[in-house]
């Protein structure tokens, strides 16, 4: 039978028996019928890597989760931003114009739709949608 009446101490962090327990309580029910000897090694696990997560060094913090989100995607941004660049720049090009028609939209043929009958054409559509869109929003607002 496993004994779980020590408590266990990672890199100065302590978790208690009474930590697991209530880690216990706070599972599914199917869960919290299983045997403490087959859910503790996993609970205890769990619980040292969740409290040495949060013990781990603080940056900055946010005044918000939106301003969180802002910079994240900021620098996100621009780290992509500069290594397009720098790739495009250190790499030399190999393909001709004629192997990139078709894949490149500066350099594939534009379709005309003045052929087209009126139903068919793009710009019909989208006014169509924007129409409908309006009468919707009008209705339900």
């Amino acid at each position: 039978m496993l004994t779980f009446d020590l408590d266990v101490v990672v890199d100065g962090v302590s978790v208690l028996r009474s930590d697991v327990l209530q880690m216990q309580r706070s599972l599914p029910p199917q869960f919290q019928q299983m045997p403490i000897e087959v859910l503790y090694p996993v609970l205890v696990e769990r619980l040292i890597d969740t409290k040495l997560a949060t013990t781990g060094a603080v940056l900055h913090v946010y005044p918000s989760e939106m301003a969180l989100n802002f910079w994240t995607a900021l620098f996100a941004w621009t780290g992509c931003f500069v290594a397009t660049l720098l790739i495009s720049l250190l790499t030399k090009r190999t393909k001709t114009d004629d192997e990139l028609r078709g894949l490149v939209h500066s350099l594939t043929p534009r379709q005309r739709d003045g052929d087209m009958p009126w139903y068919k054409r793009p710009v019909t559509l989208a006014v169509g949608i924007l129409v409908v869109s309006t009468i919707l929003n009008i209705i339900f607002w």
